[in-house]
């Protein structure tokens, strides 16, 4: 269902749909019935035949989706009711919906004329079809009313396209907003729909295609998925031998943090890097040959905080046997870890990106402008640290960030880490929505980072092996029990049965 779903500003879903009208000439009526089927089909799932649905519509096509709705339910068998917005409100199709709902005698009232908390505690369940993904002005008066007294009825809601009074771009209420059971995003679905402001709205997310071409989408963020991805991945023959699959050194640690790195190292093993070393502190080398026999480590020259500022001449000779380097985990911010990623970003191999190294390349975005492939893994913080932007900006609009940043560095693929992970290169974005508290815990970005790093030694496509790492580190997450006592080491531990799911 999810496979190639586009994911669109409200301003995109609106052109999309107008040229859906005007170029395509597809009359808006068809996508309104496309629309309306499509929600009824999916509601039948969650509503019983003798249920009672009051259908609230509000000025525009929104309310026009709710009265063909009304419409194809009471055909269907089930007992609607219908509030109305004032005729002087409605759209044409409004009024072309109102024409064949009167023609049919389904009870409908304006809701002005009416009397709202009987018909909400008379019924079953609420079609909210109050106002669509292009709202941008505070609610207020009468339909602030409405949608407080649609929450506080305790009937489960369904709403169509967004939970009205939700910003479409934002997901940041307009003054208040419908908290709906269950969300039918019409065509594609709206970057507020999956912030973590406004996902807590909508409930169970559910797209309906309405007939809009896919060509006019083609330039849009996608879903990422398992049957997006499934066959891209690139098939691993058993006749290789190991330095088939990439040889990675992952440069980090230090002795307050030597757990990042060494967690970060152990997940590139368990994602099919052939050969792994690690450059670290002489002063923890120790620690991460105790924690795996696995990993062959270098020690570099240490100071009590870290890696000395002359580290980097340790690096710099040895950077030719390695075709992915993987830099920040647990290191801190020093000088020393400026010139160790500069160092290491001009090696010919792919360089992966992570914790406090980010920083640094924000510092020296310039470094970033080389012709090998770069990947950066920042939550939102180390974003604002890269970027320059601030955090609200950034929490605000993330997939502005990220196609900013992509155009600006275009041998960059950028993992925006949050409830919805942002995965972009060039003019491409991919978007997991997997939202997982299990994530929510120190740790878990190492390990991410050092999946994307063992991927790229054997997947040669940067922005393919960043998305693979990114859906295989989430469901890894879902394999939790319990939430609150996973762990990064259970994700690493996870590993062996999802990728079982990818490659046999």
């Amino acid at each position: 269902m999810w496979n190639s779903i586009p994911i669109c500003t409200s301003e995109q879903a609106r052109l999309a749909d107008q040229k859906a009208i005007c170029d395509y000439g597809i009359p808006s009526l068809v996508l309104m019935e496309r629309a309306a089927l499509g929600c009824v089909e999916r509601m039948q799932s969650h509503i019983h035949p003798n249920d009672t649905g009051l259908i609230v519509c509000g000025p525009g096509n929104n309310g026009a989706d709710g009265l063909a709705i009304a419409r194809l339910l009471s055909e269907r068998g089930f007992f609607v009711k219908i509030v109305l917005p004032d005729s002087n409100q409605m759209s044409s199709d409004e009024k072309v919906q109102l024409h064949i709902v009167q023609k049919l005698a389904i009870e409908a009232c304006p809701l002005s004329a009416c009397s709202l908390e009987p018909l909400l505690h008379s019924c079953d369940y609420i079609v909210d079809a109050i106002f669509g993904s292009g709202l941008s002005r505070a609610i207020h008066g009468q339909w602030y009313e409405t949608i407080a007294a649609i929450n506080a009825s305790g009937r489960p809601v369904f709403s169509i396209d967004i939970p009205s009074g939700l910003d479409g771009n934002t997901g940041i209420a307009q003054g208040i907003a419908v908290k709906a059971a269950h969300t039918f995003a019409l065509d594609c679905v709206k970057w507020g729909e999956i912030s973590p402001e406004g996902a807590p709205y909508c409930g169970m997310l559910h797209r309906v295609p309405i007939g809009i071409p896919s060509v006019l989408h083609e330039k849009e963020a996608k879903w990422l998925s398992k049957s997006s991805l499934c066959q891209k991945i690139p098939k691993r023959s058993p006749f290789q031998h190991k330095g088939a699959f990439g040889r990675a050194l992952m440069i980090g640690g230090s002795p307050q943090m030597p757990g990042a790195v060494s967690m970060a190292s152990s997940a590139c093993f368990h994602s099919g890097i052939g050969l792994l070393s690690v450059f670290v502190p002489d002063s923890i080398q120790t620690i991460l040959q105790t924690r795996s026999s696995l990993i062959m480590t270098i020690g570099a020259e240490a100071s009590k905080d870290g890696f000395s500022l002359t580290a980097y001449q340790q690096l710099q000779p040895i950077l030719s046997r390695f075709d992915v380097l993987c830099i920040g985990n647990g290191m801190g911010k020093s000088p020393s870890t400026d010139a160790l990623l500069q160092t290491a970003l001009s090696s010919d191999a792919t360089v992966v990106i992570d914790a406090d190294a980010i920083a640094s390349a924000g510092q020296h975005p310039f470094w970033l402008d080389r012709e090998a492939p770069v990947i950066l893994t920042p939550h939102i913080k180390e974003m604002s640290d890269l970027t320059g932007l601030s955090m609200q900006e950034i929490k605000t609009r993330p997939y502005k960030a990220v196609t900013s940043f992509c155009a600006a560095h275009p041998n960059c693929v950028l993992v925006l880490k949050s409830c919805a992970t942002i995965i972009g290169y060039r003019n491409q974005l991919s978007v997991l929505f997997s939202p997982n508290s299990a994530l929510s815990k120190g740790g878990s970005g190492d390990v991410l980072a050092g999946i994307v790093t063992g991927l790229s030694g054997w997947i040669k496509d940067p922005f393919l092996a960043a998305q693979f790492g990114v859906l295989v580190h989430s469901i890894a997450a879902k394999q939790a029990a319990n939430p609150v006592s996973f762990t990064a080491l259970d994700l690493i531990q996870n590993l062996d049965f999802v990728f079982e799911q990818f490659i046999k």
